[in-house]
């Protein structure tokens, strides 16, 4: 239910500024990057480095496009 929500209002504030236009490649360079310590994480069998890899998805895939999106 919470992913729904995010998943509107990302896609409404997408349509409000059509002018925005941004590369994709940092956001998927700090994607892999989240995904490859989470992926150490498990295989260190670290908790604290697979939660920061998680964040850093998280943070990669929702909150960096919504702060860009909101700034411009």
């Amino acid at each position: 239910m919470a992913v729904s929500a995010l998943v509107a209002t990302g896609s409404a504030l997408a349509q409000a500024s059509p002018g925005f236009s941004t590369s994709p490649w940092p956001f998927i360079i700090t994607f892999g990057a989240g995904f490859a310590i989470g992926v150490l994480g498990h295989l260190y069998g670290s908790r604290l480095m697979v939660a920061f890899g998680i964040a850093i998805v998280f943070v990669a895939t929702l909150v960096l496009p919504l702060v860009l999106s909101i700034s411009n």
